[in-house]
Parts: structure tokens; C-alpha cells; sequence
């Protein structure tokens, strides 16, 4: 039988805002296959100012980091990914929700470049929904980050940026980021 494991938040303020990380009860960083391959663990931000200034100096060129919302149901998996994001060091992220309510809602309160969307969510909603409807505003870049292989023709024909499968991996994640950061530049020129 296996023992339970113990999810602590650490939450502490930072110039007005709220910062937390999800640590298990052993103060490892949580992976959602179980390693604990990350070296520490990044802060997971939850919320930031509305016009944040964090430049990253990449080859030479300035480039301002996306903002992330993550849409994952499973609490590891959606977790794992944070980590993932924040260390890249390419992507903050602005929120991490279980749910379409919760991720409407950061979407038409804040600024979001980057949105990872689970396809199979609780309850039998569908993180493909968000695509198909999206929320008035500008419309951030879509990655599809699930289990199902199934999707990305559907996933195509909704102008996904990127699809990940899981178990993430650290270079696939960066790789996805600098993609979505491209496009993103590109966009902005034009």
C-alpha cells in the first residue's frame, strides 16, 4: 500500500504580490512521472503586475519573457509543467487553474501571451473548448500539452502554436517557449 503524499504550498509576499511554490512533504520539487529531476524549485508566481518588466538577455538580444497560464487538471502533471516554465526562464507564469472557468477568467483579467491547455479535463470538459470559443481580447498563442496523440489535427485546424506530450521534458518545453516567443516577435512586426 502506498503512502499518501503531503503537497505543502510556501507562500511568502513580494512587492505587493503573492509567491508560492508546491513542494511535497520531503522538500523535493514535484515531477508529475515522480522524479525529482529539477535542482530546486522555481517560485511559482501567481500573479503579477500588469505591465512587468523582466527582460532576459538571449544571444546577444533582449527579449521579454511570455506570460504562461497553464490549464492541467492533474495536480502533479500541472504542477511539473510550472516548474518546468519558470526554470526555462523564457515564460513566467500568471496562473496555474484545473478548470475553463478558472482559465476564462485569468484570460479576460490579464495579460497571457502563452496558454498550455490539457485536452481531457475533469468533468468532462475539454481544454479544447478554449480554443474553439476563445475570450474577447487579444488572443495569446495556444500550446497543447496532453496525454492524446489524437488531437493534433483538430489541434492544427484550431492555429495551435505548439503540441506537447506528456511526460514533458525540460528540452521540449524550452523549445516550445523559444518557438512561441518567435512567433510571437514576428507577429509584433508585422
Amino acid at each position: 500500500m502506498c503512502s499518501p503524499t503531503i503537497f505543502l504550498l510556501e507562500c511568502r509576499a513580494d512587492k505587493g504580490r503573492a509567491v508560492g511554490s508546491w513542494r511535497n512533504a520531503d522538500e523535493r520539487p514535484i515531477a508529475a512521472d515522480g522524479r525529482r529531476s529539477l535542482g530546486g524549485s522555481p517560485p511559482i508566481q501567481w500573479e503579477h503586475d500588469e505591465h512587468p518588466l523582466h527582460v532576459r538577455i538571449v544571444g546577444g538580444e533582449a527579449m521579454t519573457r511570455l506570460r504562461a497560464l497553464v490549464l492541467e487538471d492533474e495536480l502533479p502533471a500541472r504542477n511539473y509543467l510550472v516548474q518546468l516554465i519558470e526554470a526555462s526562464q523564457l515564460a513566467e507564469v500568471v496562473g496555474a487553474v484545473a478548470g475553463l472557468r478558472e482559465a476564462r477568467e485569468i484570460l479576460a483579467a490579464r495579460p497571457v501571451d502563452v496558454v498550455f491547455v490539457d485536452v481531457q479535463l475533469a468533468g468532462g470538459e475539454s481544454g479544447l473548448e478554449l480554443l474553439r470559443s476563445p475570450p474577447g481580447g487579444s488572443r495569446p498563442e495556444y500550446v497543447l500539452a496532453t496525454a492524446y496523440s489524437q488531437h493534433a489535427l483538430e489541434a492544427r485546424n484550431l492555429g495551435v502554436t505548439d503540441y506537447l506530450l506528456k511526460p514533458f521534458s525540460e528540452e521540449r518545453v524550452e523549445q516550445c517557449l523559444r518557438r512561441t516567443a518567435a512567433r510571437r516577435s514576428l507577429a509584433a512586426v508585422r
